[in-house]
């Protein structure tokens, strides 16, 4: 294995796996699930995407999801949308990000953190990050004489604005969208069918989440001094720490902590 294989052992866990790819069904294809961002912070829709995306996926295909990964982005990317939004006192750094979206994940039996992406030095894309990962997870799975798997990106219907679902994609993408949104906008006129949808990649599950969550508005709770609101949008424990930083430093960061790279 090589040295960036090496490096990378220490960041991506792999234990779960290993332990499951080695029980996949002959009659299945192993994914392992992606989901890229800042996680400033990690809100329970986070976590619920992931969930949406591995039972449609096992409820309509013959696929088996060995394991789910979050990979917060690196601090030179986060530091430089929230500077672009003015809000330099969400600041977060990338071990603090990762840690809430351990304790989101502590009790979820199927869900990890991958810390490869936040620990580079730059920005890398999100394809980058999920070739990277399966390019990774498939030289392991040879040494251990297991099956090769395929790495999906789970992502939200706001990513139809990139433009995603009308090219052939290098590596396979689920899209969670609410039942009965309006895809059109994104110019997607009819679903395919479940045979287009294995044949291209390409994946529209949808779901019946309702609640609007997002990092923003948890934001401007803690801005408009609700804290207690917040804990309705994330994890318990992750509520608990959020309340305790801001309680103590009226803001995740001091403006002046946080500087540009």
């Amino acid at each position: 294995m090589g040295t960036d294989a090496l490096s990378r052992s220490a960041l991506t866990p792999t234990t779960r796996f290993l332990e499951r790819l080695a029980q996949c069904p002959q009659d299945k294809e192993p994914f392992v699930l992606l989901t890229t961002g800042s996680f400033c912070p990690i809100h329970k829709q986070h976590v619920n995407m992931q969930r949406e995306a591995r039972n449609f996926l096992e409820n309509n295909f013959p696929a088996y999801v060995v394991t789910s990964y979050l990979s917060p982005s690196s601090d030179a990317y986060v530091e430089r949308k929230l500077f672009k939004g003015m809000r330099h006192e969400f600041h977060l750094t990338f071990e603090e990000r990762a840690l809430l979206c351990q304790l989101a994940t502590e009790d979820d039996g199927d869900i990890e953190v991958d810390k490869w992406e936040g620990s580079q030095p730059k920005f890398i894309d999100f394809e980058k990050v999920t070739l990277h990962l399966q390019s990774y997870l498939n030289e392991l799975s040879a040494q251990h004489g297991l099956r090769p798997v395929r790495v999906c990106l789970s992502v939200g219907v706001d990513m139809l604005k990139c433009g995603l679902h009308s090219v052939q994609l290098p590596y396979s993408l689920v899209v969670v969208h609410r039942a009965g949104f309006p895809l059109e906008q994104f110019g997607i006129q009819n679903l395919p069918t479940e045979l287009e949808m294995w044949r291209r990649q390409l994946f529209f599950a949808p779901t019946e989440e309702v609640d609007e969550v997002s990092s923003s508005l948890i934001h401007r709770m803690l801005t408009e001094g609700r804290p207690e609101f917040v804990k309705a949008l994330v994890h318990e424990k992750v509520g608990v720490w959020i309340q305790q930083r801001w309680k103590t430093a009226k803001g995740f960061r001091k403006s002046k902590e946080c500087k540009m790279q």
